[in-house]
């Protein structure tokens, strides 16, 4: 039983990095967070904002810690998940991850996630302001 929940675990590790979920959540939390520092920075009087450098230093120390968190735990989400998934259709999607067109899609996604949301930063600021000056009229 070891062996084959060893070999199973092996299984979601592939899937994961064939889907790239440690890097997709990355990308969202990440993205997220960058938008919610221009928000903040955007609505805070000028003495409360948060220097760019600031900005890039969480930034990076979160990605740090997300991606050793997410290593250690998306795996083991996905076992849990796949549980009851018969291990011949389990393999036929895993195979179906692994085909090179499904893991240029999963980075396509990646990247087209990380623009948009580094286009919705920088627009944060701009909105917000044309919003101040909406509701000031």
């Amino acid at each position: 039983v070891a062996d084959s929940s060893d070999a199973r675990m092996a299984t979601m590790q592939g899937l994961v990095d064939d889907l790239k979920l440690v890097e997709l959540q990355t990308v969202f939390n990440i993205g997220m967070m960058r938008g919610m520092i221009e928000a903040r920075n955007a609505a805070a009087p000028e003495d409360y904002s948060m220097s760019q450098e600031n900005a890039e230093k969480m930034v990076e120390q979160t990605r740090a810690g997300l991606q050793e968190h997410l290593t250690e735990q998306v795996p083991v989400m996905l076992y849990f998940a796949y549980r009851e998934v018969e291990s011949e259709k389990l393999q036929e999607y895993v195979d179906l991850q692994h085909s090179q067109a499904l893991r240029w899609t999963n980075q396509a996604m990646i990247d087209a996630m990380a623009h948009t949301f580094e286009a919705a930063a920088a627009k944060v600021p701009k909105v917000y302001q044309a919003r101040l000056q909406k509701s000031e009229t």
